[in-house]
């Protein structure tokens, strides 16, 4: 009690601009049998009072020691540390609007992919992994004597860098996305005007064929992709595993397989990765058995959590749910660089960093309840925990990429309708729309369609 009273004070002491009053109560609450929070909160409240940088630094970490997902302390250490200019913090509350793209695309907006032997289409080729001209055969190759990779091709075991997430949220870039608008494009080659898609990041002019890439986000306040994973397979093969899936559904219609598919189209899609840690703790019961008696025994722990690379989609154009349901290997990311999207569709985020940070930060916690009530070992003699409900949910994200993602697009008509099915660009895992009726619609509600 003595203790949240000297805390209660330093920190009006300190909110009142009265530095040496609230070092004096705060500095009591540390030499007291304070708990571990309020001494957290007030090493926290010390770091606000001095302007001596190494003295900051130190309160800081004190903090972080004790709660390392302490937002206002990872907000101040990333203003210590530079990453973080104090001029560009929004208030949460001022919600940004959406960047309105140009109507119109300079030439220094775009890259132009053209073979500069040949004058023919150049595109970024699966089975090479790099830029080839499919009319002449031509590689771009920088000098072998300086060791690195050919232009437009992937440098091998290139990492893809994790994104500070504090400098980031705090900021208009991390609350912002691209309105879907389209725009307009003249093509350098043909002098042709092109329609860009809505919220399209590359194409191909109709006329002359040269395809176009954006150079950069149409904002310095949109985030630019960190990594790639490329396509690992042409059209065949896309539509091949689109039949798969079809005919590996249960409860189908007895000759969907045989539906006429579209051609398989392809497109880059943007999803947001983010590493999260922290901890949960959770109450429930327990059933002890003890000289056959059954007791229900209340019970209570903490659960670490380390989550990398949840997957959000960035995009609204397609369903969350197919889409997560691809499941791609992140460890397989390369670099960004437009010299991958050559001749490839790709669609720029529509969804804020911050709106895909709370749905991270739900399916973390939705994981980290079920492992404690499924992983946890309370002791011997005692049962698996009952009415596991969490008390308190510490987890934060720690850093986070925007990434372009490989999908292909496989369209099909059955009877008098027409549905989609995804297929992974990476492994070929697909998921999508079956046309069930009656009671092949009840038996896949409840036991699942996936053979």
């Amino acid at each position: 009690e003595s203790a949240r009273e000297l805390l209660i004070y330093g920190i009006a002491a300190a909110k009142a601009n009265s530095p040496d009053e609230a070092r004096f109560y705060l500095e009591w609450v540390l030499r007291t049998e304070a708990d571990l929070d309020q001494q957290t909160e007030a090493w926290y409240w010390l770091s606000t009072i001095t302007d001596d940088p190494a003295e900051k630094r130190n309160c800081i970490e004190n903090v972080l020691a004790a709660s390392p997902n302490h937002p206002e302390a990872r907000r101040d250490l990333a203003i210590l540390e530079g990453r973080l200019r104090p001029q560009d913090i929004r208030d949460w509350r001022d919600e940004p609007a959406a960047i309105a793209p140009s109507p119109t695309l300079a030439a220094g907006d775009v890259n132009r992919y053209t073979c500069p032997n040949c004058g023919g289409k150049m595109r970024f080729d699966v089975s090479r992994q790099g830029l080839f001209c499919q009319f002449c055969g031509y590689t771009p190759r920088q000098e072998r004597s300086l060791g690195a990779a050919p232009v437009g091709s992937i440098a091998p075991q290139a990492a893809v860098a994790e994104q500070d997430w504090v400098s980031a949220i705090y900021t208009v870039r991390g609350r912002r996305w691209e309105l879907p608008s389209a725009r307009v494009l003249n093509c350098t080659g043909c002098g042709a005007s092109v329609t860009l898609a809505a919220s399209q990041a590359a194409t191909t002019c109709p006329f002359c064929g040269a395809p176009y890439v954006i150079a950069s986000p149409s904002s310095e306040d949109l985030i630019e992709p960190g990594g790639v994973i490329t396509f690992a397979f042409g059209v065949p093969e896309a539509a091949n595993f689109a039949r798969e899936y079809l005919a590996g559904q249960r409860f189908r219609p007895a000759t969907i397989e045989k539906a006429a598919l579209a051609v398989p189209r392809p497109v880059y899609l943007p999803f947001w990765t983010f590493d999260l840690n922290g901890e949960i703790t959770w109450a429930g019961y327990t059933v002890e058995r003890k000289y056959g008696h059954v007791e229900l025994v209340p019970t209570t722990g903490t659960v670490g959590t380390f989550y990398d690379d949840i997957l959000v989609p960035a995009t609204r154009s397609l369903p969350t749910e197919q889409l997560l349901a691809l499941s791609f290997d992140t460890a397989r990311l390369v670099p960004y660089s437009p010299d991958l999207l050559a001749d490839w569709p790709a669609e720029v985020y529509s969804i804020a960093l911050s709106d895909a940070a709370l749905s991270a930060h739900e399916e973390a916690s939705k994981r980290a309840g079920a492992e404690a009530t499924r992983n946890l070992d309370v002791g011997e003699g005692i049962g698996e925990p009952q009415n596991v409900r969490i008390t308190r949910n510490n987890i934060a994200v720690t850093s986070y990429k925007l990434v372009l993602l490989p999908v292909w697009l496989v369209q099909y008509a059955y009877e008098e309708g027409k549905y989609n099915v995804l297929v992974n660009g990476q492994s070929g895992r697909a998921h999508g729309q079956v046309p069930r009726k009656g009671l092949q619609r009840l038996m896949e509600g409840l036991l699942g369609s996936d053979s």
